[in-house]
């Protein structure tokens, strides 16, 4: 089965969309006739046959399509408009796949790419003499057996749980570091995630001023960190993330907001134990 390109541009193309329907038709209809023929139109009493119409009808078709340049006449006779550049010839992809194939396998032919027949062949030569003479010089060898393919392939691509991710580590100025282990770790009151924390610090804190910031806002949020229950303080690396240090914290000259629910729990607990209070 013969196929040819059919661009999408043609879409948007005025001498394509200008034409009538029936000669739209009659236009796709000799591409796949020029496809076949192997970039050539036919005569008009065969294009007329293949379209089904007669013959003076199949040569008004073309000279109105040669009117608007989409049919052309070449050396080589009526030819689609521009049809050797847009139907180019593309390497064979079967072929190609083959010998990457082969070439994984540790197959290497010897083989010629073409034999011709010798000056020497006659018509008194045996047919088991031009076979000789048509014998390729190398030889061919055996494909492997599925057993040794599978042991060449697992040597040669080991399996993913043994192949070894070298990552880089993380490289973090002496500055932010010292910043990081003296200063901001140790007043942080939930010491989990290390880690993550210093790499979020890295991405937030790369400057004095925004350590200093960080920083202020820490020690401003502290009472009322200190003030919750180990659950709802938030990791460092979640609250250098979200830069909590920005946030406003309500504060109550009398008790913290934690500290006032931990007392209802407790008057909570306490009636339903049945102790007065």
């Amino acid at each position: 089965m013969k196929w040819f390109r059919m661009y999408s541009e043609t879409l948007d193309d005025p001498k394509v969309q200008q034409l009538p329907d029936r000669l739209l038709r009659t236009w796709i209809n000799l591409l796949c006739l020029c496809a076949e023929g192997g970039g050539k139109l036919p005569d008009k009493a065969h294009i007329a046959f293949r379209l089904r119409m007669r013959i003076d009808r199949a040569a008004e078709a073309l000279e109105e399509l040669r009117s608007v340049g989409l049919i052309d006449l070449t050396e080589k006779g009526l030819m689609p408009h521009n049809w050797a550049v847009r139907q180019f010839q593309s390497d064979n992809v079967s072929l190609r796949v083959q010998h990457f194939r082969n070439r994984r396998r540790g197959l290497f032919e010897t083989l010629p790419e073409t034999l011709h027949e010798t000056a020497s062949d006659t018509d008194t030569d045996t047919e088991k003499e031009k076979s000789q003479k048509r014998k390729p010089t190398g030889t061919l060898q055996q494909p492997p057996s599925e057993e040794s393919e599978m042991r060449n392939f697992s040597l040669t691509n080991p399996p993913f749980d043994t192949l070894t991710r070298v990552r880089k580590k993380p490289e973090y100025p002496s500055e932010l570091l010292d910043w990081f282990n003296v200063e901001f770790w140790p007043a942080y009151p939930k010491h989990v995630g290390k880690s993550a924390a210093l790499l979020k610090a890295k991405a937030k804190a790369q400057t004095d001023a925004k350590r200093v910031e960080i920083l202020a806002g820490l020690k401003a949020q502290l009472e009322d960190l200190n003030g919750r229950e180990p659950q709802y303080i938030p990791h460092a690396a979640t609250w250098l993330h979200q830069e909590r240090w920005k946030d406003e914290i309500m504060h109550n000259p009398q008790q913290s907001q934690s500290q006032q629910i931990r007392e209802i729990r407790e008057k909570n607990r306490r009636l339903e134990a049945g102790i007065k209070t």
